[in-house]
């Protein structure tokens, strides 16, 4: 599912920035891509539930950081 060669269009906008510097700013993240890497994690962890902590980490970065997240419905 998507929007096919989405990031082929969006590449020449997109910009990297530390994760600092969206410091006390509100972001919009689709969850999904890091559902798919917490899966290959998961796939090599004997860990069990390895994807929650591998979302979680991902979540309180951005909560340590002051971070917002923007829901999109």
């Amino acid at each position: 599912m998507g929007v096919k060669d989405l990031w082929n269009i969006l590449s020449p906008l997109g910009e990297r920035k530390p994760i600092f510097e969206l410091q006390g700013k509100t972001v919009a993240i689709d969850m999904s891509c890091w559902v798919v890497d917490s899966q290959t994690v998961t796939d090599h962890s004997v860990q069990p539930k390895m994807y929650l902590r591998f979302v979680s980490f991902h979540w309180l970065c951005l909560l340590l950081f002051q971070i917002k997240l923007n829901k999109i419905e």
